[in-house]
């Protein structure tokens, strides 16, 4: 049986960051500085988790199947995770077999007899991506960077040269970047970054989305936050009760310890579009990011006005 969760005194709170000083610029330079690339506020400004409901999780629920999550050991990313570098290549494959589609269909359209280099991209990436989906099921998932709610604590394991380090969450901050894929997808992927050293995570996959990476990022915070309930998503349903916080706030709202297990999935599609315009709704480009050091600013200012040109 899963015992309550017992908080210590250093668990996190939002204030304990209000108090931190902005980062030193030394650590705003070369790969450090692309991974802070767009930084986020931090605090919790939506709040409103919905939208990372699915049918999927939901069903896990009902039949039982939903993992357990331990609340002294929240996956934020991984060190070097064989299984997670596995996950990234089945992406890859699968963005390659898309991305071969293009040629394919210009010939069709075209009338032009199918040649072999029409259709090699999505040949290639098929495979790819069969290879890699059934390597996915034997590679093991270990060596992940973990947070610990009830002590406010992250850990980054040892990777090459990088020592193990337990860091406290609050010297953590928000960032995001952009990539665009062959077919000329923007995606978004979260970064998590240390403040004062060249520590970071990428929690998530990259999404379409520039929205949802704040709200990730909300996530995360609500997650360690032990002044807040847990975030009301179908994931940590299972666990809500063992939080003291979570516990008392469900209790004042008389929330249905089984609300996303009884769920009706004919209402979940409505309830996504709602959250999804809430989250939307709100202006986080104009929110205050203190963390950021005035000399960072000051480059991410000049390179936007350039652009603006």
């Amino acid at each position: 049986m899963v015992d309550m969760l017992q908080y210590t005194k250093n668990a996190y709170t939002l204030n304990q960051k209000k108090k931190l000083p902005p980062a030193d610029s030394d650590v705003w330079k070369g790969v450090q500085r692309i991974k802070r690339a767009i930084s986020m506020p931090n605090g919790i400004f939506c709040g409103d988790y919905r939208w990372r409901a699915n049918a999927s999780s939901i069903r896990k629920l009902r039949k039982g199947t939903m993992p357990i999550t331990d609340l002294h050991k929240l996956h934020l990313s991984c060190g070097n995770n064989p299984f997670v570098l596995v996950l990234a290549l089945r992406t890859a494959s699968t963005i390659l077999s898309i991305a071969g589609l293009f040629p394919l269909i210009i010939d069709l359209i075209n009338g032009f007899p199918l040649r072999f280099n029409s259709f090699s991209l999505t040949l290639v990436g098929a495979v790819g991506f069969i290879i890699f989906h059934i390597l996915s099921k034997i590679t093991p998932d270990k060596n992940n960077i973990t947070m610990d709610r009830a002590t406010g604590m992250v850990h980054f394991p040892a990777r090459g040269k990088q020592a193990e380090r337990f860091v406290p969450f609050a010297e953590l901050d928000g960032y995001y970047n952009t990539v665009c894929t062959p077919n000329g997808v923007v995606r978004y992927s979260l970064q998590v970054c240390h403040r004062y050293e060249p520590l970071s995570a990428m929690p998530g996959d990259a999404v379409t989305n520039e929205q949802e990476i704040f709200g990730s990022w909300e996530i995360l915070q609500q997650m360690m936050d032990v002044s807040l309930p847990l975030p009301d998503i179908p994931e940590l349903e299972p666990v809500r009760h063992l939080d003291p916080t979570t516990r008392t706030w469900d209790k004042e709202h008389d929330r249905d310890p089984n609300y996303w297990k009884n769920f009706d999935l004919d209402k979940l599609e409505n309830e996504i579009m709602f959250s999804t315009r809430k989250l939307e709704a709100v202006d986080w480009h104009s929110l205050p990011t203190d963390h950021v050091p005035p000399e960072a600013k000051a480059r991410a200012s000049r390179m936007a006005q350039l652009f603006k040109e």
